[in-house]
């Protein structure tokens, strides 16, 4: 591209000196046709200078985001307990403006640095008086954009950290807006998201101004240099040191020097913003990623069992959760855990699934830690139902196969009838293939409850943890959905977590927690033999057992419970 200005600079000195002046028509005539030749050149540059940097952006920003997306969805969950969705999401547009810098600012900035060293050379090479002219205005205008720097970086990261704050507002905002519409808190949240709009309004607005400075500053230090040289190379034509054409040609070679040095200086605030996006995108970048993928040892199967030894845990520096639980998940029954809310059950499945490790202790599986296990290996023998489950935005067939892809229409029939979904697919307008909406939205809790059974079904796993699974379900739905899972899972490890004491009670086995210890353990008959805490949950919740006489211990609190529990009790039997 300066090789093509300098033949423009060139085209007019000859033009003025020769053409113009010895009325050289032929001469006029080639140059010209070599003018329209060189506009070609230029045009065809200018074309695949704009490709190389949108190609550049592209690979850059694919590389970038595929990094990133990758990165978190293998950070571990102590991560997020930390990040508001909003945070991470809004880290996305970061590696937009790091892509355009690299497709358009780099590359541009190369290519503008060599046009400024070419046309210095070129200056010098003709006239050394108007290039060290020329030359002096260049470090004017370097201090100009350098002093804004600090400024701009404190500005661009202030904007940045607020954009992220507004991302995650909306996001909880349209996450939670039914809980919003229920209480009523329409105008709070949107004053606050006005505030925080507001906020990053005015930060940008600031961004704006410091930018409209940096560029009228490079503007008047451009302009006055075309000035000077131009006063100061009039007086040396006057003085017989330079031709006229000599002059016409340090004036067109300066356009040349000081158009790329005035996008330089613009180009100056948006690199600030990618460095500083760059930087925000390693704050998470440089996080650990979650430990045992792609490492350790295969998880064959389940043939013993799962055992906790001397176990605790705790959620960053709150109290522990888990107290020293040592229990036995003995391969081939059904283990459940029972317990207030808090006690640490739902802890202890994700410590199964290695969602976590233990603060001290360890979680054995058939006598090896999990630790020493490779972690995907691990899960693709474990099945999830949850209290609330997750689903996909997709067809209710993709969320069922998301489980095992490879699996065909009888192992996906199977589990549908399992699960006792089959009336809600034929209800639904599109069967299998119809939109289930964000999060499940379009289904029931139960309906979602019972894709999530299907789903834990259909990947066939040696050991299913099912955490409050059936609580959305009724009385006769669960009944139905219990008898399948037993007939399915015969032989499987089975761990339930459950409130109602009714869907725990044919369990092998049933750990109590208590305040995140372990407070005793055995069958139901034996629990309620002993009058320990399972009993008086028991009493609380179905009156006490015919049969069995409950220790002082017990019977004593029975005073204390409320009437209307009382009568509750009464109604069940």
């Amino acid at each position: 591209m300066t090789m093509l200005g300098l033949s423009t600079s060139l085209f007019i000195q000859h033009l003025s000196d020769s053409v113009l002046i010895q009325r050289q028509t032929g001469l006029l005539d080639a140059l010209g046709i070599g003018m329209i030749v060189i506009a070609v050149f230029r045009a065809a540059f200018g074309a695949l200078r704009g490709y190389l940097m949108a190609f550049a952006g592209r690979r850059a920003g694919f590389q970038l985001l595929s990094d990133y997306v990758r990165h978190i969805l293998y950070l571990p969950m102590r991560f997020y307990e930390l990040r508001q969705a909003g945070d991470v999401l809004s880290r996305v547009q970061d590696t937009v403006r790091v892509r355009d810098a690299i497709g358009g600012v780099t590359l541009s900035m190369l290519v503008d640095g060599a046009m400024v060293i070419f046309a210095l050379v070129a200056l010098w090479l003709q006239d050394l008086r108007l290039a060290a002219v020329a030359t002096l205005f260049i470090p004017v205008l370097m201090l100009s954009v350098l002093a804004h720097q600090p400024a701009a970086r404190r500005r661009t990261r202030a904007a940045l950290e607020q954009g992220a704050r507004v991302h995650s507002q909306l996001v909880e905002d349209v996450s939670g807006v039914e809980t919003i519409k229920a209480l009523g808190v329409e105008p709070m949240r949107r004053d606050e998201g006005e505030t925080r709009l507001a906020d990053l309004l005015n930060l940008a607005f600031d961004q704006q101004k410091l930018g409209i400075s940096t560029q009228t500053l490079a503007t008047l230090v451009m302009g006055s240099a075309t000035i000077v040289v131009l006063w100061y190379g009039g007086h040396r034509v006057i003085d017989g040191a330079l031709s006229l054409g000599q002059l016409l040609f340090c004036y067109t070679l300066l356009g040349y020097l000081l158009q790329p040095l005035e996008r330089l200086a613009g180009a100056h605030l948006q690199l600030e913003d990618a460095i500083i996006a760059l930087d925000r995108l390693y704050q998470i970048l440089d996080l650990d990623l979650e430990a045992g993928h792609a490492r350790g040892l295969p998880c064959p199967g389940i043939t013993r069992g799962l055992e906790l030894d001397g176990v605790s845990f705790k959620y960053g520096t709150r109290a522990a959760v888990l107290d020293k639980i040592t229990l036995a998940l003995p391969a081939g029954k059904r283990i459940a855990l029972l317990g207030e809310s808090g006690s640490g059950k739902t802890t202890l499945l994700k410590l199964v699934q290695r969602f976590y490790d233990p603060t001290e202790g360890r979680v054995l599986l058939d006598g090896v830690d999990l630790r020493d296990l490779d972690v995907d290996s691990l899960r693709t023998r474990i099945g999830v139902v949850s209290q609330d489950p997750f689903l996909f935005a997709g067809t209710l067939r993709d969320n069922l196969m998301a489980a095992r892809p490879d699996a065909g229409p009888e192992d996906l029939l199977a589990a549908i009838q399992i699960a006792g979904l089959e009336e809600t697919v034929a209800a639904l307008p599109e069967r299998l293939e119809t939109q289930v909406g964000e999060r499940g939205a379009a289904l029931s809790g139960g309906q979602r409850q019972r894709v999530a059974i299907a789903r834990a079904v259909l990947r066939r796993p040696d050991l299913l943890l099912l955490d409050e699974a059936t609580s959305h379900l009724d009385a006769t739905t669960e009944a139905a959905v219990q008898q399948a899972l037993d007939t399915v899972l015969r032989g499987k490890t089975v761990v339930i977590v459950a409130h109602r004491l009714a869907t725990v009670r044919n369990a092998d086995i049933i750990h109590v927690l208590h305040r995140g210890k372990l407070a005793e353990s055995g069958t139901h008959h034996a629990l309620l033999a002993s009058g320990g805490r399972y009993a008086e949950l028991w009493r609380t919740q179905m009156g006490p057992p015919p049969g069995v006489e409950l220790c002082d211990e017990v019977t004593r609190p029975l005073t204390a419970v409320p009437r209307h529990l009382m009568l509750v009790a009464q109604e069940r039997r």
